[in-house]
């Protein structure tokens, strides 16, 4: 990634929180006092990549009616593609003629059973476990992990360029300006 462009927002600049006791989110009625919000609850994140794609990122702590959406779309010049972590079981397919929508199907596996049925979303113990098991995988046979050549999982490196888009994003949003990773 070569730039990022971000901005920042707060649209909830305030709360109402009960005067007795801690129950924050309660209907109840009760006394309560105006509380001010000074941290932002909505961000907007424009990517420049090395090669000339465009991207973009919406984080929002306020969307009413979603709870852990995330998502990914993917535009092409001939196909775009489209993933809810709300919807894990199918994958949106659109072309200029056509769009549709994939649905997984349970695939067996040698035992004839699979590890879990179509309805049951499939993904994150399987990611942690496949991030996991090579790096794991390397210890058992006491191979140093590496720092920055590449493996099959996350290294330093990794993490120091996800903490360097990181810091970019929050210097963008402060100073209004494309800013390049550090490294």
């Amino acid at each position: 990634m070569s730039a990022v462009l971000a901005d920042f927002a707060a649209f909830m600049t305030s709360r109402q929180r009960p005067t007795v006791g801690s129950a924050a989110f309660e209907s109840s009625g009760g006394e309560r006092a105006t509380v001010p919000i000074t941290s932002e609850d909505a961000a907007t994140i424009l990517l420049r990549f090395d090669d000339g794609s465009r991207g973009a990122v919406v984080i929002s702590q306020v969307s009413p009616g979603r709870k852990n959406a995330f998502g990914f779309e993917i535009a092409g010049s001939r196909a775009s593609l489209a993933w809810e972590q709300e919807r894990p079981e199918s994958l949106w397919i659109g072309a200029r003629a056509e769009a549709r929508r994939l649905h997984r199907e349970p695939q067996p596996v040698a035992s004839g059973i699979p590890s879990l049925p179509a309805g049951h979303p499939e993904g994150w113990a399987e990611a942690l476990r496949d991030v996991l098991r090579p790096f794991y995988a390397a210890i058992a046979e006491g191979v140093p992990p590496p720092v920055y050549d590449a493996a099959p999982y996350p290294t330093l490196a990794d993490g120091v360029w996800a903490v360097a888009v990181v810091e970019a994003v929050v210097a963008s949003a402060r100073s209004e300006r494309w800013t390049e990773p550090a490294g």
